[in-house]
Parts: structure tokens; sequence; C-alpha cells
């Protein structure tokens, strides 16, 4: 063999071997970044277990599994379980009742889920003035987490542990509010005449707010009320159908039936009777960073297993969502987006003295 020959097979057998070297590199590489992976992910899934909440709830029949919510601290009085209302993923279903009215049922086909959408996200830019904002206007301590069967009480403490200011003194809307709260007791004839005063004054400052007059506006777009619009709005929440409770009383102030407590799906009547001492908290189900907020408390000694509320909203948001909802979508399902949230409120014929229950939870995907 000739030298050149020689020197030739020597850099193939060079270029040979650096070449298998760097396939085995690539490869250890890859393997390398394979195992790096699962252990980051398994340190992810470790980490964020003690945050999952995986609950069942009935919905229109059917069961709806929920899960994965999360929570951020506020930093309020040095508590560690004092928290923002912040989820990662959107679900949850509250109990309240509603009477039914004459208006007819729209079909979905002529409000569809856009144009409901921007009209509830409407009424929300409306509402926002008289927002009141978690770790500013007022501290939860949310506790331990429970379920609709558990027998023992997950949470020693109050849910609301501060509020900076008398709530009245928000807006006109809140200081009627809380005024009308106070007028239901059945019986009292002097209380009954001063409750009808207060209903109507309550009803006026509402169809002067902002999110009644974006409401008014677009059921009149659609021609969704048939007589006047205050009229409409008073049968709905005021007027008491067969001697039963009115949509108002059993939604905002709560009402004891049997052994059993229906509504009482108002924050402010929640925070009212927990400092009354009348509401014992039971702990938390959910919770999501519009302010909805899954719970379970005794009223007067009675058990609410669950039920869900607005956090920091304003009474006439509320009142203004109920309402168009059952406007456009009477007794069906009415779904729309809020904040990007998707969310479902369904009314339900209830067999108790109790008119219609609304169920609010996010739409399944």
């Amino acid at each position: 063999m000739s030298t050149t020959g020689f020197v030739e097979d020597e850099k193939y057998e060079r270029r040979r071997q650096i070449t298998f070297g760097c396939l085995i590199s690539i490869v250890l590489l890859f393997l390398l970044a394979v195992i790096s992976s699962g252990i980051l992910l398994g340190c992810y899934l470790v980490s964020h277990r003690d945050d999952d909440i995986l609950f069942q709830v009935s919905l229109n029949s059917s069961q709806v599994e929920r899960s994965d919510y999360g929570y951020e601290p506020v930093h309020q009085d040095n508590d560690p379980d004092i928290y923002d209302v912040v989820s990662t993923h959107h679900s949850v279903t509250s109990v309240a009742s509603l009477p039914p009215t004459s208006v007819q049922n729209q079909p979905d086909g002529q409000v569809n889920h856009h144009k409901l959408s921007e009209v509830i996200e409407e009424i929300w830019q409306a509402s926002l003035s008289r927002y009141l904002a978690a770790g500013t206007d007022y501290a939860l301590h949310f506790q331990g987490k429970t379920n609709q069967t558990e027998n023992e009480d997950r949470a020693p403490k109050k849910l609301f542990q501060k509020m900076t200011s008398d709530i009245r003194r928000y807006s006109p809307i809140h200081r009627k509010f809380v005024r009308l709260l106070n007028n239901y007791e059945v019986g009292d004839d002097d209380i009954l005449g001063r409750r009808e005063r207060e209903e109507e004054d309550f009803l006026n400052e509402l169809l002067r707010s902002g999110p009644f007059i974006v409401l008014e506006r677009f059921l009149s777009d659609q021609k969704l009320f048939s007589t006047s619009f205050s009229s409409e709005i008073y049968d709905l929440w005021f007027k008491k159908l067969d001697g039963r409770s009115s949509a108002f009383e059993t939604v905002f102030v709560g009402v004891k039936h049997e052994s059993r407590v229906f509504g009482l799906n108002n924050w402010i009547q929640f925070y009212l009777q927990e400092k009354a001492k009348r509401i014992n908290y039971h702990g938390y189900l959910s919770k999501n960073q519009i302010g909805l907020l899954q719970l379970r408390f005794t009223w007067d000694g009675i058990m609410k297993p669950l039920s869900t509320m607005f956090i920091g909203t304003s009474p006439d948001f509320e009142l203004a969502l109920y309402s168009l909802c059952y406007f456009v979508r009477g007794t069906a399902p009415c779904l729309f987006s809020l904040q990007g949230q998707d969310i479902i409120v369904a009314y339900n014929e209830s067999t108790q003295a109790t008119e219609f229950i609304i169920n609010i939870s996010d739409t399944l995907t």
C-alpha cells in the first residue's frame, strides 16, 4: 500500500470515529432532556397536588365534574390562609330562587351567545365603580376545603376577617339594599309597610343605576317586556306568588323552610349574618377570579351544604344579570361569557315553597 493510501485510510477512520462520537453525544443529550422533563413534570404535579379540588354537583339532572382550583395570598394580617379570589380553572355552582313571570321565553337564536355575553360585559363594566376588592375593602379567610357531605366544620374562624368600612357607605345602592334586608320578618305589619316603601325606594335606585340602564336599553331593543320596565322588574323580584316568598327575599335574604335553607346567595347578607353570629361558615369548595365562591355553612343552625355567591359585586349587577337571563332565556339555560369565563345560569322549578332555583356553573368542554 502506498503512503498516500495509508494516510487517506487514517483520515477516513478518524472522521468515522468523530461522527460516531457526535451521534452518541446527541443521543445522550436527548435522553438527558427527556429525563429532565420528566423530573420537572413530576415536581410540578407534586407541588400542585394539594391545590386541586375534585367534586361533583348536580346540574339539570346530570353530573358535572370540577377540578383544579388555585389561589394567591393577599398577605393580610400575616395570615397565610387569607387569599384573593383567584383561580386557574373556572367552575362554580350556585343555588338561588326566582319566581315565574309573564315574560315569554325568547328562542336562543334571536339573542345568541355572543350578543348576550356583550351586554353582560357591559352590565359588569357599568357596576365596577361599586365593586369592592379583596385585600383592599375586605379580607377573606377561606380555611379548609370541604364538600357537600362533610360532617366536620373545616373553618373554625369566620369567612370575612376584615371589612374596611360600613357597607352602607359605599353607595346609595348598598345603603338601600342593606336597609331592605332588615325588613323581612314574618307577621310584623309595621315591618311589612316599611318593607313595601323601602322596596319601592330600592327599585327606584336600581332603575337609575348603570347596569339597569344597560339592561332596559337592551330589553327594549329586543322588545322583551310587554308593559313598563319598572313594573316588570318589580313583579319579577318583589311580587309574591300564592303567598310564598318573593324572589328577592329568597335569593338575597334567604328563606328557611322545613329545616332547609333556600337562597341566601348574596355576599352582603352572608357577611351581615356572619357578623351577627347567625351564620357559621364551614369551609369552601371552590373559588374563581371574578369572585364566585362555592361554600358550605349553617344559618341559625340549619345546614346549607352547597351555596355559591358573587363576592364583592354590587347588588345592581347581580339583579341585572339574573333579570337579563330570565327575560332572554326564561327557564332555559342561559349561557354566556364574563371576563373570559363561560358561565351557565339555569332556572329549575322547585317542589318547595321557593319557586325557582338558579344554578350558576361553568360550561362544559
